[in-house]
């Protein structure tokens, strides 16, 4: 019993430390109200694990009248039961949101490509070039060799998972009111039971923040670029994340610190 009340203390003052930050960065940061993204386009969301695509877009799983995962499938150090619950978790949301659902296997590329030439989606989304998770990165690969071979008029949304996106880099936004934040998480936390040992209440803070994008209580913002755009940045941009690595880590849990280095 104490030691879970010690726990509980703790964890309710990192969270204090984290809602500070973020009011603090948020009152002295100052930033350009953006666009919305458009609710009738297709949206096709690659996914590295299950729960980065809740993280990143779930507003555009609520809110978008077409749009459909693609989970890479990657096994994020995960043994073979906790992949498949983490797979189960991902199934209720495409599920209880009606979004299709493809699994990609061996032969991933091919695969891919096969289902962007089917589906031909206005827009990918793949998380922000900035990021320090490897399993993320061979995504980002994988999208930049289907790109390279593929409709080249497709555009690319880069969404936020933990790292936030800076400011010279948001051209997008969905913006959320209070409730909409509130029932966000709240879906994360019922839904994605073997993931809430991660540091959520942070990444709703960079929400928080982001609210600034679009006037609003919070929001989920993304990078929209054309395709070709996107290949061409991409390797510079991901060398930049993996050479700052180590400080991107050292920093991740301090919202005032990792704002001031992606806004650098």
């Amino acid at each position: 019993m104490v030691k879970r009340c010690i726990r509980c203390f703790k964890r309710c003052f990192k969270n204090l430390k984290w809602l500070c930050q973020a009011l603090v960065v948020r009152n002295r940061m100052n930033v350009k109200v953006v666009d919305q993204l458009d609710e009738s386009a297709s949206y096709m969301v690659l996914i590295p694990h299950a729960d980065d695509e809740w993280i990143g877009c779930s507003q555009v799983i609520r809110k978008m009248k077409s749009v459909f995962f693609v989970d890479t499938n990657m096994d994020g150090g995960d043994s073979p039961s906790l992949h498949i619950e983490r797979k189960g978790e991902l199934q209720m949301i495409a599920s209880k949101f009606n979004r299709p659902l493809c699994i990609l296997e061996k032969n991933k590329i091919e695969e891919l490509s096969q289902i962007v030439k089917n589906s031909s989606p206005d827009y990918i989304l793949v998380p922000f070039f900035y990021d320090w998770h490897p399993e993320h990165i061979f995504v980002m690969d994988l999208l930049e060799q289907v790109l390279k071979k593929e409709n080249q008029e497709i555009k690319v949304l880069m969404y936020q998972v933990s790292v936030p996106i800076g400011k010279k880099w948001v051209n997008r936004v969905m913006p959320m009111c209070r409730e909409e934040l509130r029932e966000k998480w709240n879906i994360f936390k019922a839904v994605y039971r073997t993931q809430l040992c991660i540091p959520y209440f942070r990444f709703a803070m960079h929400e928080l923040v982001d609210g600034l994008y679009s006037k609003s209580f919070a929001a989920e913002v993304f990078v929209l670029m054309n395709a070709k755009d996107w290949v061409n940045l991409k390797t510079e941009v991901v060398a930049k994340a993996l050479k700052e690595k180590e400080q991107i880590l050292t920093n991740l849990n301090d919202i005032s610190k990792m704002r001031i280095m992606v806004d650098g």
